[in-house]
């Protein structure tokens, strides 16, 4: 029965998935208190300036004449450069253009785009494009329009029909900079107003937090949906060759340098290690587990992932964190530039110390001539010598199977995507002959990662045929990804990851021979000697 609900649980989990993640990324994230700022179109940066460009002359030829420039200069946290909002106005018809930059990591476009026209009556009509789903509150006197269009210049003509409302009469002229700059800041502390009056997110300390509630589930599903909706149609309508604007060489290198800087976001970190923990502590007594046995489960698992937090934290890693999964602990962490030696040091670091931990608990029972089935000790040395000698089977994602690929397929993206695939294979029939629903789990982890892993290969691969002397640079990554038709169905985040990624792992240095034979050398001997070891013990029994 137990086995029964973890399967429902298993299969619940990957059902709901993208739901679950949304509403986790919704509830730690913490809207901080933002204002507007008049400057400059001149204090723009060139690298923003690049991706406003056809915007911008798009909107000058139909009329539009620059009214105003802000600066936000309070983003939400996960905005990691300045954001601009632009505000145009075309005299003839009243029609106001609004231009906001979004270098943020999940958003579909480059910039949001929305035009807006204000009535004498004091009532307005709001058109913008992809984002609706974002907003759970509409003022009384605002009607918002949205109609997820794949090509943003056809939302100046959808608003031209949104705004025909019978008994409405255009206001024709334009509002001041400072009118402007006004009537934004009080929307936006009246939408949080209103949110909170809804119960969907209370103040803090640092600003406002999404309240866990059937409201906030609502929303992570309609912004999931919403999500999809608007991929699909952007996917339609740039198949087979690359977008003007969202797949501009300007706007990927935009994303590619947000998604390059470091988060230090500390409190998030120690709330996804505290959450996960307790998630694996509550699968593993389902499945039968004492409460000694997975306290020492948990401990094996810790230290192994402080090993390689260690190991990072001292090669100057970013990001740093640790957190539980199903079926055991990660550590992640970034650095642009690692050094092959820095880089196998942290994947041996794990399984290492676990090792030598078990071998030094068996010996201490020895001297003592205590059974190794001696209560807790021996429960944890025989737990730490066995998942971390798993852990060195060359497998991915496995230590063993990073460190194989680390030392042995440098440089060759199509013979680490085969790795990739044995690796799946192998880790899908443990799965099915060991009949465990958690390594399900892994395994639809990795299958839905293949095409993701493929990408990178094809990626990878026409680079270091282009630039066979390395040194490849985001600027060189974003041009291959921005004009090549192959990666035409990608969305622009999706782009933004694989460039960044992919330009990462050609940074890394190639291991020098003597690294190699030494640490394979080594990397053998941890696999061999435990094995020589109980193949002798096995003999005397």
């Amino acid at each position: 029965m137990q086995n029964l609900w973890l399967w429902v649980l298993v299969g619940f989990v990957l059902w709901q998935w993208p739901y679950l993640h949304q509403f986790y990324r919704l509830m730690t994230l913490t809207i901080r208190p933002r204002s507007l700022e008049l400057c400059s179109a001149d204090d723009i940066d060139a690298e923003t300036w690049l991706v406003l460009e056809p915007y911008i002359t798009h909107l000058s030829e139909r009329g539009f004449s620059h009214l105003a420039t802000f600066k936000i200069t309070r983003p939400p946290e996960n905005a990691q450069i300045p954001v601009y909002r632009l505000h145009f106005h075309r005299q003839g018809d009243g029609v106001y253009a609004i231009l906001e930059t979004a270098p943020y990591p999940g958003v579909l476009q480059p910039v949001l785009v929305s035009f807006l026209t204000l009535f004498q009556s004091g009532r307005s009509c709001h058109t913008m494009n992809g984002v609706r789903h974002f907003f759970d509150y509409e003022p009384d006197d605002e009607e918002f329009c949205d109609h997820y269009l794949a090509d943003w210049r056809e939302i100046l003509p959808a608003h031209l029909r949104d705004r025909e409302i019978e008994g409405e009469v255009v206001q024709l002229e334009p509002k001041s900079p400072e009118e402007l700059l006004a009537e934004s800041q009080e929307d936006y502390v009246r939408s949080l107003r209103a949110e909170q009056e809804m119960g969907l997110i209370r103040k803090t300390q640092d600003g406002f937090r999404y309240r866990p509630s059937w409201s906030l589930w609502r929303m992570a599903r309609r912004v999931v949906d919403g999500q999809r909706r608007f991929a699909s149609s952007l996917r339609q309508a740039t198949a087979g060759s690359p977008s003007e604007e969202t797949g501009s060489s300007a706007a990927l290198l935009s994303r590619m340098k947000v998604l390059a800087r470091p988060k230090r976001n500390r409190k998030k970190a120690w709330t996804w290690f505290g959450l996960s923990a307790a998630v694996f502590f509550g699968i593993s007594i389902l499945l039968g587990l004492s409460v000694a046995a997975v306290v020492a489960l948990m401990i094996v698992l810790l230290v192994h992932e402080l090993g390689h937090w260690g190991a990072m934290r001292i090669f100057g890693y970013n990001d740093v964190s640790i957190f539980f999964l199903p079926f055991g602990a990660v550590t992640t962490g970034r650095k642009e530039e690692r050094a092959a030696l820095q880089e196998y040091l942290v994947f041996i670091m794990g399984p290492l110390p676990g090792l030598l931990i078990g071998v030094a608990i068996l010996a201490y029972l020895a001297l003592h001539q205590l059974p190794t089935s001696y209560d807790f000790l021996g429960r944890y040395a025989f737990f730490s010598l066995f998942i971390n000698y798993i852990n060195l089977l060359p497998i991915l994602p496995l230590d063993g199977g990073r460190i194989v690929q680390l030392l042995l397929l440098p440089s060759k993206p199509k013979a680490q995507l085969y790795f990739y695939v044995f690796s799946l294979v192998a880790i899908a029939a443990a799965t099915i002959w060991l009949r465990d629903p958690l390594l399900l789990i892994l395994v639809a982890a990795l299958a839905m990662a293949y095409q993701q892993n493929r990408a990178a290969a094809t990626l990878a691969q026409k680079l270091i045929a282009r630039y066979p002397n390395g040194g490849v640079t985001q600027e060189q990554v974003a041009e291959a990804l921005a004009h090549d038709a192959s990666f035409a169905h990608l969305s622009l985040p999706a782009k933004a990851a694989l460039g960044h990624r992919v330009w990462s792992t050609l940074r890394m240095q190639k291991p020098k021979f003597s690294l190699v034979m030494a640490g394979f050398l080594f990397y053998l001997f941890l696999l061999a000697v435990p094995l020589l070891i109980a193949l002798a013990f096995w003999r005397t029994l």
